[in-house]
This record gives structure tokens, sequence and C-alpha cells, in this order.
């Protein structure tokens, strides 16, 4: 969107836009005792700026940490305000910065990986005892710091993410040849409706044909905003880098990867 915005639009245009959508996010309570991690690369700090500022207004017993990766101070989004946050909350924020193409006092050289990980957390934070993490960057860099997570104590279902991009699909990957048609039902907004669909399209994308307000937003499965329950028959997905294999059991599916592989399927939006 950030493309389009700056090369498409121009003064005067319309967008019309949907309610905040996903599951990236961190529910505040001011009855909250919780310390919190946050790692970002990037423009990845984008949505846990939100986090920090929710943590710190809204739970007065919590703390959040922070990790950030950039190439240079220069580059770093919100460094002022970060800066400024960690004057006006001293004891409850924290701040590691790490720059990959340029040496500064206070931060460390390299990429957020699991040595550097490992590095700041059972050092500069080895006090700390993280009830949940929170992080946005590129696939890998996910991936890495899940698993380096897990291994230091953090139970996978504490550790969320969002990732920059769809994931990569390797090329030996299966897939599987969706044929025929099957008689869907989707709910959304309160309203069913009962048509045929082609199994080689997707579930999202069938709805989209039908005229249906279906959610959804990257249509790469990394967002969350199709998501949706299955209430009736099965439906396989080409990739998902998002639900839990607990989700996936309890019928929840990323419609825009989604094909149907039952001749009969309920498709609910509103359940979930």
């Amino acid at each position: 969107f950030s493309v389009f915005a700056t090369t498409i639009l121009k003064e005067g245009d319309v967008l019309e836009v949907s309610k905040p959508l996903g599951k990236f996010i961190l529910e505040t309570s001011p009855t909250h005792l919780k310390k919190y991690l946050g790692v970002a690369a990037g423009s990845g700090i984008t949505p846990i700026m939100a986090m920090i500022k929710g943590v710190l207004t809204e739970e007065p017993n919590s703390t959040f940490t922070l990790i950030y990766g950039n190439k240079t101070e220069a580059d770093t989004i919100f460094y002022a305000e970060i800066n400024q946050l960690q004057n006006a909350y001293p004891t409850q924020f924290k701040v590691q910065y790490l720059f990959s193409r340029a040496q500064k006092d206070g931060a460390l050289f390299g990429r957020i990986d699991k040595g550097n990980l490992n590095f700041i957390i059972k050092n500069k934070f080895k006090d700390i005892s993280f009830d949940a993490a929170f992080l946005c960057g590129p696939e890998m860099m996910i991936n890495n710091l899940k698993e380096t997570l897990k291994e230091n104590g953090l139970d996978e279902n504490n550790i969320h993410f969002e990732l920059f991009t769809p994931p990569v699909i390797p090329e030996n990957e299966i897939h599987i040849a969706f044929e025929g048609t099957c008689e869907i039902t989707v709910v959304v907004d309160d309203e069913e409706t009962t048509f045929e669909m082609d199994s080689k399209l997707t579930i999202l994308t069938a709805a989209l044909k039908e005229g249906l307000d279906a959610p959804y937003s990257c249509q790469g499965g990394i967002c969350s905003s199709c998501l949706a329950k299955v209430t009736d028959g099965k439906a396989v997905m080409e990739k998902n880098s998002i639900l839990s294999e607990a989700e996936i059991k309890d019928g929840f599916i990323l419609t825009c990867q989604a094909h149907p592989i039952t001749q009969k399927i309920t498709i609910d939006y509103d359940n979930v």
C-alpha cells in the first residue's frame, strides 16, 4: 500500500477503509503485571510502537523491553520518540538498539539473529523473565527468534509475530491438485449465502467473485484479516505461517490460502 499511496494516490482521492483486523495485537488492562518483549527490524516497529504506548499508558505495573534493529541511526523509524519514551518511563521501558552498518555507543553492531538475541536476553536483560514476546520483521528473522525464545523458556503460545512479506514457498513443496466444484455456504456480517465454487479457487476469491463483503487485506497469508472458521466440511491451506496447530484443529483457516476438499463446506467469518 505504501507504494500505491506514494505513486498513485493524489490529493482529493477518497479511500474506503475497514476496521483494524488481524491477530497481531496486545490487549492491555490496568490490572496486568506483565513483562513484555518486542523485537522489530526496520519498519516492523510500526505495530510494536502502538503496543509500547498502550502498555506504558494503560499498564502502570507492566514493563516493555524493545530490541530494535536497523542499518543506521538515521534509518531508525521513531528513533527520537522511542528515546523520549525511555526518558519518560525509565523503569518501565528498556531499549536495545542494533545497527548493521554503523557503530554507536550503547548499540550492538550487527543484525537481530540468534546470537545477538541470546547475548541480549542473557546479559543486559538477564533479570527479566518475559511473559510474552511480539516479533515483527522478515520471515527468516522471525523463525530464528521464535526458536531462540523457546530455547530460553518462553512458551510458543506466548510468542506472537507478524511477517513483512508472504513466506517463501520451497520449490519442492508438494502442491495439492484441487479439482471439481463444491457447494459452499459463507456466513459474513450475519448473512448466509450458498453457492457453487470451483475448488481450484481459494475460498476468499470465490466469495469475492460472488460479491460478498468478505474481509481481507494482504492476500498472501500473513495478516490473518481473512480469518474464518470451518463449521462444516473440510479445507486445506496452500501455506500457513500464522495459525497454530491448535487453531487449525479448531477449524480456523486463512481463506486467502484455503481450498475446499469436501463436496460441501460452511465458512463462518463472524465466528472468529
